[in-house]
């Protein structure tokens, strides 16, 4: 397959050199013609990793990263019901497909820095470097240097971890079902990639870099208003739990309060999804300044 490709992509300059070196005697033209074929063999055949992953990964990563960091504080604030029931599928599947992909992503991390020493690279070096190390041009400063950078991405591979775990199935195993949603949060630690998983994204498919900024920042303008719309709402529906009267989502009609009870109880009276576009329309026109109505 690597000779047919190469013979596909830049066939007349292979074979030329091939015929060049059967026909020189072996001297030392022999192995310029040598070099020349393995440069034209590398032109010809690049590496190509598996699924295209310099362009199949970051796009997931980045839609991965959208999909739970706006999915669960949207289940935590509108839909506190979620467990693992059929009724919620697509949420379920779409998880799993998460924790697949970002469990593989830990796994090459891990596979990237398993020849690194954990110790060596916590411990500050005090020592001086050894004679190998002295002959090699490393001194004590670039020792220490190499070790931040080493602390850094341990640092790095333990945040992406702790961001990606899937502890929602630790709650399922421990038959705390109500504990989905919450437990999940720790999903939200992917605010801290994201930046470079859109930005890599944005390089890749719009090559001007003022078009660029500006779908990110269209974009940062809509998780954020997104993010305050869930914040905003579970605030107000845990205050009418608690007994505070007049919120916000109850002058716009969205659950009913009734107090005449010992504990306060709240009737939904529209559903999740126009719950969300009200509380999204009122987080909105509060970060513009408009105020709401």
């Amino acid at each position: 397959t690597i000779y047919t490709n190469m013979l596909w992509n830049d066939g007349a300059g292979v074979v030329n050199h091939i015929f060049k070196i059967f026909a020189t005697p072996f001297s030392f033209s022999f192995i310029i013609e040598l070099e020349e074929l393995s440069l034209v063999m590398r032109a010809s055949c690049p590496k190509r990793s598996l699924f295209q992953s310099e362009k199949f990964a970051p796009c997931c990563r980045a839609i991965f990263a959208v999909y739970l960091i706006s999915s669960v504080p949207w289940r935590i604030a509108f839909c506190p019901q979620f467990t693992f029931d059929p009724e919620f599928q697509w949420f379920i599947t779409l998880d799993l497909l998460c924790t697949i992909f970002f469990s593989f992503e830990t796994f090459r991390l891990l596979s990237k820095w398993s020849g690194t020493s954990i110790a060596s690279s916590i411990l500050p070096t005090t020592h001086d470097p050894t004679e190998q190390q002295q002959l090699d041009g490393l001194g004590n400063s670039m020792l220490n240097c190499r070790q931040k950078k080493t602390r850094i991405a341990w640092f790095n591979m333990l945040l992406f971890f702790a961001s990606t775990a899937p502890l929602e199935y630790l709650a399922m195993l421990l038959s705390r079902v109500d504990l989905v949603s919450y437990v999940m949060m720790n999903r939200l630690l992917l605010l801290f990639y994201l930046p470079n998983y859109l930005s890599s994204v944005a390089r890749r498919y719009i090559k001007s870099s003022g078009i660029q900024r500006t779908w990110l920042l269209f974009f940062t303008m809509g998780l954020a208003a997104h993010l305050c719309a869930c914040c905003f709402y579970y605030v107000a529906y845990q205050e009418a739990i608690n007994g505070v009267t007049s919120t916000w989502p109850e002058a716009a009609g969205i659950y009913l309060v009734d107090n005449k009870r010992t504990e306060p109880v709240l009737t939904q009276m529209t559903s999740p999804s126009e719950a969300y576009i009200t509380s999204l329309y009122w987080a909105c026109v509060t970060m513009i300044t408009t105020g709401f109505s």
